[in-house]
């Protein structure tokens, strides 16, 4: 199936598989969804997905997509009605050269002169555990919902990564990815004081393209860029030099068949 998304990576069905969530996937056309009561879900639904096939396997469940890209007609052919607006997402492209901002630049040059250390490595579940109390302690405050931790914990050890700016001993920022066939999806951010004084997270997103570009990777997936929920934080995304991209909203359709 053509997509980069990690909600459509068969590591993603096999981590929720091992965390007991009810995955499912479709051969055929490789589609994978989760079910939750009465509704069966897909999100990041790649384009060559066969739609009312896919209702037809959601069964008794009222179908839930979220296309990777926006295309209206076959979902509407296949049945199904938007009930959200698009969400718009950050990419970052590790096949040519990328073109930050002149600031974002410029923050990377000053870090480069900081006290400020840097280090990126496979992610440690013990060792950095720091990082997800600290995750949940933001999302607490700040009112948001991440990913369940679980899928971290229950993804290939090989392809879970963190990228860590230090002062001395003590660690002022870190990002988490998660790598998926040729393709990176960020999963955690934290900074401190310390670290936006430094500007260590632009720092450690200007060193980490590298480093996954030498491994191969073809894409960073920056995930969601909400400019009015979150607006220092999709102008960070900006500033990157990636590119924004706009999905294909929520769509529902109803049960194909009921008892």
């Amino acid at each position: 199936m053509i997509t980069s998304a990690m909600q459509q990576s068969p590591l993603y069905d096999t981590t929720l598989v091992a965390m007991g969530i009810p995955a499912r996937s479709d051969p055929q056309t490789g589609a994978q969804w989760i079910t939750r009561g009465p509704l069966s879900v897909a999100t990041r639904l790649g384009p060559d997905v066969d739609l009312s096939h896919l209702r037809d396997l959601c069964g008794r469940r009222f179908c839930i997509v979220s296309p990777d890209k926006a295309s209206a007609k076959p979902l509407h052919d296949a049945g199904f009605r938007q009930i959200m607006t698009p969400a718009t997402i950050a990419e970052l492209d590790l096949t040519r050269p990328i073109a930050p901002h002149v600031k974002w630049r410029n923050a990377v040059k000053l870090a480069k002169k900081s006290p400020v250390k840097t280090k990126h490595r496979v992610f440690h579940p013990t060792t950095d555990y720091w990082i997800l109390q600290t995750d949940l302690a933001q999302q607490k405050l700040n009112k948001y919902r991440g990913l369940p931790h679980g899928i971290l914990h229950n993804w290939p050890k090989r392809d879970r990564h963190i990228s860590l700016a230090y002062e001395g001993k003590t660690p002022v920022a870190a990002m988490v990815f998660l790598r998926h066939e040729t393709t990176v999806t960020y999963q955690i951010g934290w900074t401190g004081l310390r670290g936006r004084k430094h500007n260590a997270h632009q720092l450690l997103l200007h060193e980490a393209t590298r480093h996954f570009a030498a491994k191969g990777v073809t894409k960073i997936d920056l995930g969601t860029a909400d400019s009015v929920n979150a607006p220092g934080l999709a102008r960070f995304k900006a500033r990157s030099g990636a590119t924004f991209r706009m999905l294909g909203g929520t769509w529902i359709a109803q049960p194909r068949w009921r008892s």
